[in-house]
């Protein structure tokens, strides 16, 4: 008996062997973010099996971010940033996609292997060091709890006596569409969001 995520199944020899994955039921997994992923590549179309890849025992499929040529096996089930947890083995070329991508990148990007993440991370071609810090400033004051919560901004500093109230993730990211600014930074390699 082959995997919930297998399609196609047959036995060899008592095993079971998947032949096909069950695409609309792999695709629902990530289907919160697959707009931003297109966006981001200037692709209309997300050729599932760029994602799609076998376990070990060959009865079951699974997903690999997008830049990845093979990677341990992952549980996206709840959260869809879980595919950006997969260690990849290898990194693709941009061509190896099957559609056709956004020259604005084909043209100066390309993956490389994070050997310390083991993920992809998009870089510049000439750029040989391949870095991408994240940097935050947040302004905040002592405040009251009758004070508004804030922003973050110069202008709007937080109020630290609201802190417990105050949406973290997002003012650290910075950007106020969370989900997607996570996408675009693990396309990018970003180690650490």
């Amino acid at each position: 008996m082959c995997g919930s995520f297998c399609s196609l199944c047959y036995t060899q020899d008592a095993t079971p062997i998947c032949i096909a994955c069950n695409k609309s039921t792999l695709i629902q997994l990530i289907s919160t973010i697959t707009g931003y992923i297109k966006d981001f590549y200037g692709i209309s179309d997300l050729e599932l099996r760029s994602l799609e890849n076998f376990n070990t025992s060959k009865n079951d499929c699974f997903l690999c971010p997008l830049g990845c040529n093979g990677c341990d096996q992952n549980t996206i089930l709840a959260d869809p940033l879980q595919l950006y947890a997969a260690k990849c083995y290898r990194c693709k070329k941009l061509s190896d996609l099957g559609v056709p991508v956004s020259s604005a990148i084909s043209n100066f990007y390309e993956w490389r292997l994070d050997p310390e993440n083991n993920t992809c991370r998009l870089c510049l071609k000439s750029d040989s060091n391949c870095k991408y810090k994240l940097e935050t400033e947040i302004f905040a004051t002592c405040g009251s709890k009758e004070q508004t919560i804030g922003e973050g901004s110069l202008l709007k500093p937080i109020n630290l006596q609201r802190a417990d109230e105050v949406d973290w993730d997002s003012l650290l990211i910075n950007n106020a569409q969370y989900l997607k600014a996570q996408v675009i930074m693990n396309e990018l390699g970003l180690s650490d969001v």
